[in-house]
């Protein structure tokens, strides 16, 4: 079996031209005879990174779960 790791960025709140960058991916994937391609977790929605620097994840804050 052929694995690979995705190395590319979703489009910023755009769900559904970082949906057809992943099909575009997986296309060039399969021509280079790869059966598994895996993306990073939260790809199509991306990560924001702020909740680290913003503590918009802290966990157990009364804030955050009422959000």
């Amino acid at each position: 079996m052929r694995i690979a790791a995705a190395q590319a960025h979703p489009k910023w709140l755009d769900a559904g031209t970082t949906t057809k960058k992943v099909l575009g991916l997986v296309e060039e994937a399969a021509a280079e005879r790869v059966e598994l391609l895996a993306f990073p977790e939260t790809f199509l929605s991306g990560y924001p990174f702020w909740l680290e620097r913003t503590d918009g994840a802290r966990f157990n804050d009364a804030r955050q779960k009422a959000a």
